[in-house]
């Protein structure tokens, strides 16, 4: 009985595990670009999709200087969110870079 208390007890205290695409998104701000893309992969083999594995694509492109294909993705997001500065303002340095 005292085991499982203290099972109980350490399992409350212990933190959140992590949001797998907040760790990919963490690795690509700290420039772990290869770690970023296995994180990013194995979280879609997972299941994950959306606008939020949008994103950390489009930049993990940008960060990778893959301008074009970062270009391409941003326009998508912002095709469906036209105003989202977050997006928009590396599509606008990606574009740039494109001359």
């Amino acid at each position: 009985m005292a085991g499982l208390l203290i099972a109980a007890a350490l399992a409350a205290a212990a933190p959140p595990l992590a949001h797998p695409l907040g760790e990919a998104a963490h690795a690509i701000e700290a420039g772990r670009l290869d770690q970023a893309r296995i994180m990013i992969g194995n979280a879609i083999k997972a299941g994950a999709s959306g606008d939020e594995v949008e994103r950390l694509l489009a930049d993990l492109a940008f960060a990778k200087g893959e301008h074009e294909s970062a270009l391409g993705r941003y326009q998508e997001l912002l095709a469906a969110r036209p105003g989202d500065t977050v997006v928009g303002q590396p599509a606008r340095i990606a574009g740039l870079e494109l001359g």
